[in-house]
Formats: C-alpha cells, sequence, structure tokens
C-alpha cells in the first residue's frame, strides 16, 4: 500500500486560514504503511483530552486514509487543507522520510507559512533523532528518520515526542496507558497553547461524562448510517435523473463512510478509557454503531472500502469487548470479522492487504478461544494463521510479513508448551527467534525490532524455564536484559523501555530465587528497584507503576527475610505496605487492591513477630482483620505456629 498523509478537522482558529474557512487545529503527516494504527489512536486521543461532554471532539485532527498514489487528484484537496492548518505533526520513521508524499507536504507546509517550523511537531515512532546544538539542526545521517525538506530548516530544536513503543505494541496506544496519554498531551497543550498539567487535569475531570459522550457518538453514527445508506439508495433508484444530484449522493455517501469511520474509532477506543463501564452499556452503545456500519454496508454491498471498514469495526469491537472481560462478546465480533475478511479475500485473491487483515482476525480468534478454554479451537485459528503467514512471508514479504510469521510462530509455541509437546514448542521458538534476530540485524537503529527480539527471547525463558531448563532460561533473560539495558540506555526518559527493562530483571531473579540463589536474586531485584523507582519518578501519579514497585519491594523484603535480614526485610515490607494504602485510598471499591494491602500487611506483622516483637505483630493482624476488611491471611497464622515459609 501506498505512503500516505493525514490531515486535521475543522477545529481552533489560527493565524492559517484560507478560502475554505475556519482554519484546521492540525495535519498529521505520517507513511501509512508503518504508522497506520499508531496516527488513528493519535488523532483519537488528541481530540478527546480534556473536551466537555457536550462536544465530539476538544481539537480537530483530520487523519486521510487514502492512498495519494492510487487517487492522485487528492494533492489539490490536502494542499487546501495544509493552507488553513495551524500545526504539523509528523509521525517521523524511515519510511516517512523516504515518502515522497510525506516530504511533499511538509516542505508545503514550511514553503507556505515562514513560522511554520515552530508550528512542526514530531512524533518520533521508528529511528533515532540527536539534536546538534552547534549545528542547530538534527544530526543527519542515512538512518535520520526525517524528510529530506527539512534539513538545515530549524531554527531551534522542535518538540518532539517518543512514540516507538506504541508502533511496536499498536494495543497500548489509548488514554488507559499513561505513557501515551502523556505523550499526546505534550502535542495536545502545544496545540492548545495551554499547560500540560492544566489540560490533563480538564481530562481527568471530564472522564466522568464519558459515558454520556459515547452515547450521543453513537446517536450520530446511527444517524449518518442511516443517511449515508438511503442517499445512496436514491443515488441508484433514480439514476435517470439529473447527472448532479447523482453524484451529489455518491459524494455525500463517501463523506459519510469516512465520518462514520471516524466515529467509530472515537466510540471503540474510548469506551476502552471509561473505567467500570458495565457489560450491558457497553453493547447497547455498541449494537447502534453497528447497525449504522450494517447499514452502510447494505446500501453498498460491492464497495469493498466498505466492507473493510465493517471488518476493521468489528476487530475494533472484539478488543474493546475483550478489555471490559465480555470474552463472548469479544469472540463474536472477532469471527465476524474475520468472516467480512474472508469474503473479501474470494473477491480479490491477489490483495495482499485482505490476506493479512485475515491473519490479524485469526490471532484474535485464538487469544479469546483460548482464554476461554477451547484449546482446540485455539490451535485451528493458531495454525492456519502460520500457515498464511508463511505463504506471505514466501511470497517476497517485506519486513512486517517475517514480523507478522515470528508472531504466528510465538503463538504455535505457546499452544505447543500447553498440550505439553516440547520439541514443537522450542522447534516453533527458534524459527521465531532466528527471524526476529533477523530483523533486527538489517536494521539495529530499529528500536521497535530490537524490543521485539527481547518480547521473543524473555517468551522463550519462560517456556525452557517450564520444562526445567534453568541455565537455558537464564541465558535467554541474559540476553534479553542487555538489549532492554541498551534501549534504557540510549532513552532514559521512555517508560516503556525501563518498564521492559524492570521486568526483565524481576523475572530472570524470580528464576534464581526458585533455584535458591538468593545473593543472585538479590542483585537482579536490587537493580529492578533501581530501575522502577526511576519509572515512578517519570509519572508518581501512575498507579500501574506504583503497584510495579510495591512487588518488586516485596521481592526485596522476601529475599531478606531468607537471609535472616529482618531489618531490611522491615523496611522493604513497610514501603510496600504504605505504596498498597495509596493505591487501596485511590480505588477504595478494589477488592483486589484491599486484598494486596491486607498480604502487604501480613508481611509486616510476620517481620515483627520474627523480630520477637509479639505486639507490634497483633496490632499488625487487627489491621488485617479491620482495616481492610479482610479475612486475616493464613500465611500470618502459620507463622505464628512456627511455619514461616516466606518466599516459596
Amino acid at each position: 500500500m501506498a505512503d500516505v498523509s493525514a490531515t486535521a478537522k475543522d477545529g481552533g482558529i489560527g493565524p492559517r486560514t484560507g478560502p475554505g474557512g475556519a482554519a484546521y487545529d492540525a495535519f498529521i503527516s505520517y507513511s501509512q504503511s508503518g504508522d497506520r494504527t499508531v496516527a488513528r489512536a493519535l488523532r483519537t486521543v488528541i481530540q478527546t483530552i480534556g473536551k466537555p461532554w457536550w462536544r465530539v471532539r476538544n481539537l480537530n485532527v483530520f487523519l486521510d486514509a487514502t492512498s495519494l498514489s492510487a487517487a492522485p487528484g487528492l494533492w489539490e484537496t490536502l494542499t487546501n487543507k495544509l493552507d488553513r492548518t495551524r500545526y504539523l505533526i509528523l509521525l517521523a520513521s524511515t519510511e516517512a522520510a523516504r515518502s515522497k508524499w510525506v516530504d511533499m507536504e511538509v516542505a508545503h507546509f514550511v514553503r507556505a507559512d515562514g513560522a511554520g517550523l515552530p508550528r512542526l511537531l514530531i512524533g518520533l515512532t521508528e529511528g533515532d533523532l540527536a539534536w546538534d546544538g552547534d549545528a542547530c539542526d538534527f544530526a543527519w545521517s542515512d538512518t535520520t528518520p526525517l524528510p529530506p525538506s527539512l534539513r538545515g530548516r530549524f531554527p531551534e530544536e522542535p518538540l518532539w515526542v517518543d512514540l516507538r513503543p506504541f508502533r511496536a505494541d499498536p494495543a497500548r496506544a489509548t488514554k488507559s496507558d499513561q505513557a501515551f496519554l502523556h505523550a499526546a498531551l505534550d502535542l495536545a497543550a502545544t496545540i492548545k497553547g495551554v499547560e500540560k498539567a492544566d489540560l490533563y487535569s480538564e481530562e481527568i475531570r471530564q472522564q466522568r461524562r464519558s459515558v454520556r459522550l459515547a452515547y450521543g457518538a453513537a446517536a450520530v453514527v446511527t444517524g449518518l448510517g442511516v443517511a449515508a445508506g438511503i442517499a445512496a439508495w436514491v443515488a441508484v433508484e433514480q439514476a435517470h435523473r439529473a447527472e448532479l444530484e447523482a453524484e451529489r449522493a455518491i459524494r455525500n455517501f463517501g463523506i459519510a463512510k469516512d465520518t462514520v469511520d471516524e466515529v467509530i474509532f472515537d466510540v471503540a477506543q474510548g469506551l476502552r478509557d471509561v473505567e467500570g463501564m458495565r457489560v450491558e452499556s457497553l453493547r447497547a452503545i455498541l449494537s447502534r454503531v453497528e447497525t449504522a456500519v450494517t447499514n452502510l454496508a447494505q446500501a453498498a454491498p460491492d464497495d469493498a472500502g466498505v466492507q473493510r471498514s465493517r471488518s476493521v469495526m468489528l476487530d475494533e469491537f472484539g478488543d474493546t469487548y475483550l478489555a471490559a472481560g465480555d470474552s463472548a462478546a469479544a469472540l463474536a465480533a472477532y469471527e465476524e470479522s474475520l468472516a467480512v475478511a474472508r469474503n473479501l479475500v474470494a473477491d480479490d485473491p491477489g490483495k495482499e492487504e485482505h490476506r493479512r487483515d485475515v491473519l490479524a482476525r485469526l490471532g484474535g480468534v485464538g487469544d479469546v478461544r483460548l482464554r476461554t478454554g477451547d484449546a482446540e479451537g485455539a490451535d485451528a485459528a493458531y495454525g492456519e494463521m502460520l500457515e498464511l503467514a508463511r505463504d506471505l512471508a514466501a511470497k517476497g514479504g517485506d519486513a512486517d510479513a517475517q514480523r507478522d510469521l515470528a508472531v504466528a510462530l510465538g503463538k504455535a509455541a505457546d499452544m505447543a508448551v500447553r498440550t505439553g509437546d516440547a520439541v514443537a514448542a522450542r522447534a516453533a521458538f527458534d524459527e521465531a527467534i532466528v527471524i526476529r534476530r533477523a530483523l533486527a540485524a538489517a536494521a539495529p537503529d530499529d528500536a521497535g525490532r530490537r524490543r521485539d527480539l527481547s518480547a521473543g527471547l524473555k517468551s522463550g525463558a519462560e517456556m525452557v524455564r517450564a520444562s526445567g531448563d534453568i541455565a537455558a532460561a537464564l541465558g535467554f533473560y541474559d540476553e534479553a536484559i542487555a538489549i532492554d539495558r541498551g534501549l534504557a540506555d540510549s532513552d532514559v526518559a521512555n517508560a516503556a523501555y525501563l518498564r521492559d527493562l524492570a521486568v526483565g530483571l524481576q523475572r530472570q531473579a524470580d528464576i534464581r530465587f526458585s533455584a535458591g540463589d538468593t545473593a543472585g536474586a538479590a542483585g537482579g531485584y536490587a537493580e529492578a528497584l533501581t530501575v522502577t523507582r526511576r519509572l515512578t519518578a517519570i509519572d508518581p501519579g501512575n498507579a500501574s507503576w506504583q503497584r510495579d514497585l510495591a512487588v518488586v519491594l516485596e521481592k526485596v523484603g522476601d529475599v531478606a527475610m531468607r537471609d535472616g535480614d529482618t531489618a531490611g526485610a522491615s523496611e522493604a515490607f513497610g514501603e510496600s505496605a504504605a505504596i498498597r494504602e495509596r493505591l487501596v485510598a485511590l480505588d477504595p471499591a478494589s477488592i483486589v487492591a484491599r486484598r494486596d494491602f491486607a498480604l502487604a500487611l501480613d508481611r509486616v506483622a510476620t517481620v515483627h513477630l520474627r523480630a520477637g516483637d509479639l505486639d507490634a505483630a497483633m496490632s499488625g493482624l487487627e489491621e488485617v482483620s479491620t482495616g481492610t476488611e479482610v479475612s486475616p491471611i493464613v500465611g500470618f497464622q502459620n507463622s505464628l505456629v512456627g511455619g514461616f515459609e516466606f518466599g516459596r
């Protein structure tokens, strides 16, 4: 598929206006081949950050998903939008740097407005950027992920945010991921001309009204779908009328389709960010959206673009249902999406895009079937997925096709582990790792590929650990941790890289601890603790990272207890309990948070008992029983009778 760019919709009023009317807030220029998913997610989040409940969006960001090479006449339309745009957001990657369309868009924006570069914002999705203060420009090389038209054009370092983790793992690109939210906040706050902290506060305040917005957006989609269907029907049934009327109806149909596509993602992805939404409400909202798109698809049964939109919509719904815990609804959505994708392949067997859609949908179906205990169904889906991935990769597939094959092999390895076929599991894993190593070696500066390799090595470590090969597991973790360290050192503020490193260190230390190597475990946990503290310092309000910190502290305390260091254990367990208490205060209704707090108090009480302070131990037990509304912990009761076996 050709590279394309995306633009911003009518929004804020700014200095760049043209004959078409109000100015656009932003224009996202990107390469569709690598960044379409990230671009869609970024647009959704930027448009909805801090928006009042009664508005569809707070900023207007237009995302053009049309192939310019297939429709070159769109260039005039895009330049018109560029001329009425206040900010240009460039998603920087090697693909974008090679795309003539991205270069044309950036060059036009800069040329049309002498103040263009201060209005240029960069989201780095792949590769590396390094600012050379002496040259007042980025340090350029053959791999610099910027279009040539920007070389030597910067009066000062532009604002840029790191989106690389979300290209590697697109499922994380939502408001619920704090790192992605804060990256989007940096861009949105600049565009709106407000403080980031103020915009973040407004976002938190407005989240409570997200459900009302979702119902309203669903109603808009329903109306658009019905109107679009009627417009298309009228165009066909009354084709004998004036040609102008027919053209107008068809044009309106296209506008309605594009708008429906945009709102689908706003609704489906937005609902994933709403805490505590009831599944019944989720179904009610999404069913209204689905009805509208079904009407649209029925109005144009031979339009592959409309049918593919429906397949993508159902896949998004599957993700949303799965996030809400409704596995049955998720499976139904994934399977219907798969059926539509299969029909598109049947209609056009040579179109690789449709076959890759089938591959992706098979992965979703397999994941849900495995989660619901249908191992046979999951194995069938994964088997077909692997067969298709091999076929696409064998036909001269690009790096994405090779990565798809590695993912399919990873799923095959997981299934083999579950069925007890260690030989098949190791064979699939080894083949996947060879691919991941080759991809990483072919682009050593591609952080996403290196991160993929690290993730694959960690999966392999857990696989061989389960088979009892501790030495091999530790070796895989050594290699993965080395990659994670390199990524973290290359971008010290990148939260995703830090968390990868912390998780790898902790899991490797877990293996050492289970094997009786307390000294090795202590060193791993200590480094994991240092990295996790760096992570929480980036965003102290991130509850997930605070939980990570509490877990590592508890493991540090476990090792101290095993070594007889009650003072060290008391300090670690005490800090963990304080964190758990704050997490309960943030979410008092969470049974999991209260349970974890009770367990933390039990650890503290156990240390007091080991130190001979029975009064403090009993006080801790009383707090476990009453302050957290959780029954006394069995582990503590066992310790009272001399059965201490902490850390087992």
